[in-house]
């Protein structure tokens, strides 16, 4: 039935919301952690002091999960146009499907 198919979809759709919340989140965390490594090498910097290389290698570490985790919520967005665009064209198919024909074949 229609209402089968739309809560089929509504199951992948609320799979995929969840992880974008969760991307979202991860972002979120990843970018305060790099804000604090980049004002903590700012600092040394600004104490005339070298920024160590275990610091210099956190930030580029946490850039690239940062970049990474953005790359995963882009995918994840596309991925929920497309659940989206599907379950569209699911219920128009199955609309046709279901409208008696003239011809008599339906």
């Amino acid at each position: 039935s229609e209402a089968e198919l739309q809560r089929n979809f509504e199951n992948r759709i609320g799979l995929i919301d969840s992880s974008i919340k969760t991307s979202r989140l991860g972002i979120e965390g990843t970018r305060r952690s790099l804000l604090n490594l980049l004002q903590r090498a700012s600092e040394t910097e600004l104490e005339g002091k070298p920024v160590a290389k275990s610091l210099a290698d956190k930030i580029n570490g946490q850039h690239d999960a940062l970049q990474r985790h953005q790359m995963l919520l882009e995918r994840q967005l596309q991925e929920r146009g497309t659940i989206d665009q599907e379950l569209a064209s699911a219920l128009e198919r199955y609309r046709e499907l279901k409208t008696p024909t003239t011809d008599g074949r339906g």
